[in-house]
């Protein structure tokens, strides 16, 4: 996630987006005072990892670093170095902010007066698409990928990660009768499929320069050791009827408006990737 107070921005990762890419690329941009959670446990190139020191986080309250410091013993071999540069903890087991820090954990964290003054910021992408890359990088990642589960069947077992965008980015809301609600309250939206424009047009918005930040973007490669040429392959490979059922009913329409529609100037890329009636019937 980023918060940048002065440059007025906040950044609600999602996953499966080129996030981590985008937050060493323009990371450089940020104010001293931002919260940016780079990790350098992400990076596979050296542009990447050159940005690590950009990194800046708040430590857990003591009682809960020493707890964290007891249960991550191999990872406080930084902390003099952490506490030297002054810009809080590497590892985010020890730090405030996390990776995929919600919208709601945001909000809560900087209060409803920050949240509602800054540019609001997220990725998104075809579902069908970034829940087959998620798919592949957890499969990647398992002790035994060749056993690994298919991929109809780890869609039924993990409805949480099917949910794990649409949980990141929704906020609770009271309406005007005290009835809670979920919302996404995002000002930006960057489609992963168009991420060229998204990346410029926000950069016109916060004053910055979109070409050093498109040619950072481009140069940027971050967990590029999942992107497997089988991961790549069109979803409707690996979709059959039941699992489009599944997807469907998991993402319902406080979603569909804002992760389904065809993004300004593209093609309509996600024709076979809409969960239509149709489709799902």
């Amino acid at each position: 996630m980023i918060h940048d107070p002065v440059l007025g921005l906040i950044f609600v990762k999602t996953t499966k987006v080129a996030g981590s890419s985008f937050e060493a690329s323009i990371a450089p941009f940020l104010s001293p005072k931002a919260i940016v959670t780079i990790n350098e446990n992400w990076s596979t190139d050296q542009f990447a990892a050159s940005v690590i020191r950009l990194r800046r986080t708040h430590w857990l309250p003591l009682p809960r670093l020493l707890t964290q410091i007891a249960r991550h013993p191999q990872k406080t071999k930084s902390l003099l170095l952490d506490i030297i540069r002054r810009h809080g903890p590497r590892h985010e087991c020890f730090s405030l902010e996390k990776d995929h820090m919600s919208a709601q954990q945001i909000r809560d964290q900087i209060g409803q007066a920050e949240w509602d003054r800054c540019l609001k910021v997220a990725i998104v992408r075809s579902p069908y698409d970034r829940i087959q890359s998620d798919y592949f990088m957890k499969k990647n990642r398992s002790f035994d990928p060749v056993n690994f589960p298919s991929f109809a069947d780890w869609v039924i077992q993990n409805p949480e990660r099917i949910l794990r965008n649409k949980r990141i980015l929704e906020l609770t809301v009271k309406d005007s009768q005290g009835i809670q609600r979920q919302v996404i309250e995002i000002d930006h939206v960057i489609f992963y499929e168009n991420l060229e424009t998204g990346l410029r047009d926000l950069a016109k918005k916060l004053k910055l320069d979109g070409n050093e930040l498109w040619e950072r973007f481009t140069r940027t490669r971050i967990h590029s050791q999942f992107r497997t040429v089988e991961s790549r392959l069109n979803p409707e490979n690996l979709l059959d009827i039941k699992t489009k059922r599944v997807i469907a009913l998991l993402l319902d329409k406080s979603f569909d408006f804002f992760a389904y529609i065809k993004p300004p100037n593209v093609e309509n890329k996600f024709k076979n990737n809409s969960f239509t009636d149709t489709q799902v019937s």
